[in-house]
């Protein structure tokens, strides 16, 4: 079945780690809290999912530090909190939190028994609030996981530092097989992330890595595009040059002179680029903070690397883009200049190598932006067809109610009755977790399986009614029924479970150490973000009885959302009278794997799309320009002649023919090239109807940029034109 990698482990290895690998430094475990309600007023409760419970130890992993309490007992005693200093303005605003009690729906009432400096914006831990570990064991069910059997529990996180001059893969190889010592025929390794590529790709996925990749190889392709469009026109613009160069020769002027000059100017061009780059950043930055949802901010004086490096882009950008035309420019000859045998487009007419240079830069331009737009064509439709994917059950019109606190009397039926009571209610059910709203994992085996025959699945506990109110379809077998009495130690797999289990037909077999007999196979539906594969998956029943723990579902006819969300929680009140209840439509804040990646992404390509595709068409324009009063001329020969305007519109742009036709062919490649490196278990393949559209909005671009300059010239008087030959 392969392997899978997770990051979280049992309690006692942290400790085990510390004392048996002299490499180790300090240990610590940490567990997400994940969203919990806290209030230290009627005023003041808020809905919160950056807590983290943790040890004492974690301080001495991390420089956080205390402006008040003792970093050495703060996390001590259970019930104790540590909180931010941000967190605790946010709660008690204007007071010392210190001693001050924080009631919390899981945690009970919480002591603030420290305060510390917030923590900066761009670290990936970087928790609100601290609760000791020993709260852990005192509001969930522990099962005494401190004890050594249990090293292998997928439930918390393990942090270490290391000595000093101790590299990771020694590390690695020591606790590779580290848990064999206490697990029997133990199969899962350990190794050792380090906290700065957990950014990045924290599962060992690279969807960020990539994302970011291709954001650097766009801004790279911008530039470019720009270094080529500046070296197309300054070499066309020497035309207007030749007698300053001519001159300047005959009375001394050393060819290195004349490059250093041009070169300064290269320079010139790009600091004040750059400076202008500055201003723009700061003024844009608000704006590019809304569009991809973060606080980045930007300080010259104190990122002295990002300055650093700035300063080095734009001397490199400068002298690459100006070392072409500086070497031109300053090897005119003055005798051919003053002659005037220097043509445009190099000593030997319109089909010289620096001719055809030219042509070549403008022809890299259109496929650079043939590239930027098909990627972004490709991103587009990906984040459209992530967000449009079947889901495997219809997420419109359902709400969902989180319940924090005590239950009071009765059972989920006699709520789900009151609540149909409720014509704009069309059903209700009530499991332990829900789709993207949470999901668990183990592992199992199956009837028949061999002893090391494992098996990693999601499950969820389910009542009667979960699969008719997601509107989610059994595709063989039947639902759970309150007609068969055994449905208690039945269960549900989904399509990729059956197609994971040695069976043709799963019905009547058994799974899970042969608790659960399977009666149904419901169609494959995502449990969490469509970006990822879907895993295998397994039903059983709920025990219907009220819990703080639960997530009730109900589903709604089209109707004022407001009001029915008034009445569910009127309802939940006579059944949770002290809880905090929470009630939001299915899809408020949903993250369907593309919110925090790939709808970024699709914004800044569309952005680089239209700066490239800008730039592609102002190359053009200037090109097309210097090239129509190189010809005026001859076409006023033409004129002369006889020749139509249809004849002489295609002898002004059948040049540029061959650019948009290569242009056109390289969108294919660049459409495969993004199909197979964007990653995910499910892409968007590309259309014909796609490329077309890049190749049309190329078409267009050119024309755009030729048609004003050729019909200049095309309309021009031939007598004016011929005046003077």
């Amino acid at each position: 079945n392969g392997f899978s990698i997770h990051g979280k482990t049992g309690y006692p290895l942290a400790p085990e780690l510390e004392k048996q690998i002299p490499e180790i430094d300090d240990a610590t475990v940490t567990c997400r809290i994940g969203d919990e309600y806290l209030s230290s007023s009627d005023e003041r409760t808020f809905s919160e999912k950056g807590g983290c419970y943790a040890d004492g130890n974690i301080f001495k992993v991390f420089t956080f530090e205390f402006l008040q309490g003792n970093p050495e007992q703060a996390l001590s005693e259970p019930f104790s909190v540590v909180l931010t200093k941000g967190f605790a303005e946010k709660y008690f605003p204007g007071q010392n939190a210190l001693g001050r009690i924080l009631k919390a729906s899981k945690n009970k009432s919480l002591k603030v028994a420290g305060i510390i400096r917030d923590l900066p914006f761009n670290l990936d831990y970087r928790p609100d609030y601290l609760v000791s570990m020993p709260t852990y064991s005192k509001v969930t069910s522990w099962k005494e996981f401190d004890k050594i059997e249990h090293i292998d529990a997928g439930i918390f996180f393990t942090l270490v530092t290391l000595k000093p001059n101790v590299s990771v893969q020694s590390v690695n190889k020591k606790i590779y097989d580290f848990q064999d010592r206490y697990i029997a025929d133990n199969y899962k390794k350990l190794y050792l992330k380090p906290l700065a590529e957990l950014h990045l790709n924290p599962d060992e996925k690279s969807d960020i890595k990539i994302a970011l990749y291709y954001i650097a190889a766009f801004a790279i392709f911008v530039l470019a595009l720009a270094c080529i469009n500046f070296i197309n026109l300054s070499t066309a613009n020497s035309f207007l040059r030749k007698k300053e160069i001519g001159i300047r020769k005959v009375v001394g002027a050393a060819r290195s002179s004349l490059f250093v000059q041009f070169i300064g100017e290269s320079l010139f061009f790009s600091f004040i680029a750059m400076m202008l780059a500055f201003v723009l950043t700061e003024f844009l930055l608000p704006y590019f903070n809304t569009m991809v949802e973060r606080h980045i901010e930007l300080s010259f004086s104190r990122d002295i690397k990002f300055f650093l490096m700035m300063i080095s882009l734009f001397i490199v950008t400068g002298f690459l883009s100006g070392i072409y035309p500086a070497l031109y420019l300053s090897g005119f000859r003055p005798v051919q200049v003053i002659k005037g045998n220097v043509s445009l487009f190099g000593n030997s007419g319109k089909g010289s190598s620096k001719s055809f240079l030219r042509k070549s830069l403008v022809t890299v331009q259109f496929c650079i932006s043939v590239l930027l737009l098909t990627g972004t064509v490709y991103v587009t439709n990906q984040v459209h067809y992530m967000k449009t994917k079947d889901l495997g059950f219809d997420k419109q019109d359902l709400m969902v109610c989180n319940v924090h606190g005590p239950a009071g009397e009765g059972n989920f039926e006699s709520l789900r009755r009151q609540l149909l009571n409720n014509p704009g209610i069309i059903n209700a059910t009530v499991s332990t977790n829900a789709p993207f709203h949470g999901s668990w994992g183990k592992e199992i085996n199956w009837e028949g399986a061999a002893p090391m025959d494992k098996m990693d699945i999601r499950y969820n506990t389910i009542d009667f009614d979960f699969i008719d109110t997601y509107k989610m379809k059994i595709t063989l077998g039947r639902n759970f029924s309150k007609e068969f009495s055994t449905d208690w130690q039945a269960c549900l797999i989904n399509e990729t479970a059956w197609k994971s289990l040695p069976w043709k037909n799963p019905l009547g077999k058994k799974i899970d150490n042969n608790k659960f007999t399977i009666v149904g196979v419901v169609k494959d539906f995502h449990p969490y973000s469509v970006h990822e594969k879907i895993p295998s998956f397994y039903m059983i029943m709920h025990s219907g009885k009220l819990s703080e723990g639960g997530i009730y579902t109900l589903r709604l006819k089209p109707s004022d959302k407001e009001k029915n969300a008034a009445f569910i929680r009127r309802e939940f009140r006579k059944f949770f009278p002290d809880a905090v209840i929470d009630v939001t439509t299915f899809d408020n804040d949903l993250n369907l794997g593309t919110k925090g990646v790939w709808e970024t992404v699709e914004k800044i390509f569309i952005g680089f799309a239209i700066i490239a595709i800008l730039i592609a068409a102002n190359g053009l324009f200037g090109m097309i320009s210097f090239a129509a009063q190189r010809r005026m001329k001859e076409i006023g020969v033409r004129k002369v002649f006889g020749a139509g305007t249809p004849h002489l519109y295609l002898t002004m742009s059948k040049e540029f023919a061959a650019i948009l036709l290569f242009s056109a062919l390289a969108a294919y490649p660049a459409g495969y090239l993004f199909a197979k490196t964007t990653p995910g278990a499910y892409k968007y393949q590309m259309l014909y109807t796609d490329y077309f559209f890049v190749v049309g909005v190329m078409i267009a671009t050119a024309v755009v940029a030729t048609t004003y300059h050729t019909t200049k010239a095309v309309l021009s008087n031939p007598v004016e034109v011929l005046r003077y030959e």
